[in-house]
């Protein structure tokens, strides 16, 4: 035993010169996450016409951003089939640092726009015009953030929210007023 301690003993009174001498090891800088535009693909509750839903999202100041998402119908496609549309602006309420990412918990508002057949052009606030109308929508984002190469970073996003859409009862179906959805998005920031 005593041989044990001795030799600890005499290991630390020789470290002691070279621990003196040595520096401190940098301290790691906080991930950069300073997303200014992303792109996101995944799936939406509210979408029924066999696409992917895409988002794009453009901060227009470190914790106020923009986003669209929807399948694009009107624009990438004709399909038939409904879905939901959103636009809306995010505040990032808070940021916590997870592995080598962040993860960000966004409130949003905007609207939406319910779409149960091809899509026209404009928003129908009010009443619709046959086959969709629009109105407002409250969100909750949780997205994750994690540094990739050369400026890009790994995004996933998921969002849950509600949109009252005064028309809707006056589509084809009388869907509720008030619409609830869900989605999950995974894409790429820079």
């Amino acid at each position: 035993m005593n041989r044990v301690v001795h030799t600890g003993v005499v290991s630390l009174a020789l470290l002691v010169p070279v621990l003196s001498e040595a520096k401190p090891a940098p301290v790691p800088a906080e991930v950069d996450t300073a997303t200014h535009f992303n792109i996101r693909m995944g799936t939406a509750t509210t979408d029924d016409n066999g696409r992917p839903s895409l988002c794009l999202e453009l901060a227009l100041w470190h914790k106020v951003s923009v986003e669209g998402c929807g399948t694009g119908s009107g624009v990438l496609h004709e399909d038939e089939g409904g879905e939901m549309a959103h636009f809306r602006a995010k505040w990032t309420a808070w940021t916590e640092r997870v592995g080598r990412g962040s993860l960000l918990v966004q409130p949003g508002v905007g609207f939406a726009e319910l779409e149960l057949s091809r899509d026209e052009p404009g928003f129908q606030f009010g009443s619709p015009d046959g086959t969709s109308a629009a109105g407002a929508e409250g969100a909750l984002s949780l997205q994750y953030l994690m540094p990739l190469q050369r400026g890009l970073e790994l995004v996933a996003s998921t969002a849950m929210g509600v949109a009252y859409i005064r028309g809707a009862r006056e589509l084809p179906g009388s869907p509720s007023r008030t619409q609830t959805f869900a989605s999950l998005e995974l894409g790429v920031g820079w």
